[in-house]
């Protein structure tokens, strides 16, 4: 079926906040316009669309979408107005409560990942990783094809995955948290979320850099706090060896799939850290290290 984008008139409104794929406008009292860049693909304006309705439908908190809209050349969509902060801020503002939120997200995310999966049609969570590994130039096909190989057994998992999971894309409102940026959602293994967590928290340069964490409002020492209380409720006091093992090898796949799409904005250094990570633990034997 044909979708339709109405045609809509902002004037000479300006947005309130911006992002990576496209800038919000407030409409009313109660609905917000995410108007996407115009070079951001139409297909994953209705995969987000689509995401924020299937997620809502099964139980998990995020905000209601309604039309798609057309504003000159730039596509967009009209979402209902969640009133609040991101976790993000409410850390920056109250760091001594890092423990309590760590668990509030913990909490969101089993209900992401619990949810009865009803939807079989979503993308695969490794989809996007699949495009760039094949774009990875300093690993053998042999390499590429464990990666391949691991990818596929991921595969395996049906859990619901947001794709984006961390503190920015978590909303607290007086009902509780919401999650949002819903462009990401698919079927998978919950790792991908935790993976994606800890990067914001210990992987990614801005976090390795030390010092406070500009992305999350973290230092170090307050990001090992949130972490612990996140994975002491997650995994109910109990991460076991296997979820540790597996939860480093998503990580290293994660930190491939980032630095193969951001690399020429990331220091030398840590991507050479990064190629060489994934290379320790899927490459050949004979396979050189980089210099």
């Amino acid at each position: 079926m044909k979708q339709v984008f109405k045609p809509l008139e902002l004037g000479d409104q300006k947005p309130f906040a911006m992002g990576g794929t496209g800038e919000c406008y407030r409409l009313n009292e109660d609905t917000i316009l995410k108007l996407y860049y115009e070079s951001f693909p139409t297909s994953r304006i209705l995969r987000e669309k689509e995401g924020a309705r299937t997620a809502l439908v099964a139980g998990i908190p995020t905000a209601i979408s309604f039309d798609m809209v057309q504003v000159g050349n730039r596509r967009g969509v009209i979402y209902e107005l969640i009133q609040g902060k991101t976790l993000s801020e409410i850390i920056a503002q109250t760091p001594e409560r890092v423990s309590e939120l760590g668990r509030m997200l913990a909490e969101i995310a089993a209900t992401l990942h619990n949810a009865a999966v009803e939807k079989k049609d979503l993308p695969n969570s490794t989809g996007p990783i699949r495009m760039e590994l094949q774009k990875v130039d300093y690993a053998s096909e042999a390499t590429v094809q464990r990666i391949s190989d691991f990818l596929d057994t991921l595969d395996l998992e049906q859990h619901y995955v947001h794709g984006d999971f961390h503190p920015n894309n978590i909303i607290i409102t007086a009902d509780g948290p919401m999650l949002i940026d819903m462009d990401g959602f698919s079927l998978g293994c919950p790792m991908f979320d935790l993976a994606t967590l800890r990067f914001s928290l210990f992987e990614s340069p801005e976090a390795v850099k030390g010092g406070r964490n500009s992305f999350n409002g973290l230092t170090h020492e307050e990001a090992l706090d949130f972490w612990q209380s996140f994975a002491d409720t997650y995994f109910d006091g109990n991460m076991s060896a296997d979820s540790t093992e597996l939860l480093k090898k998503v990580m290293i796949i994660k930190k491939m799939h980032f630095e193969r799409l951001y690399g020429q904005y990331f220091p030398a250094k840590y991507c050479e850290a990064v190629r060489n990570e994934v290379l320790s633990v899927f490459g050949d034997q004979q396979e050189c290290f980089l210099k």
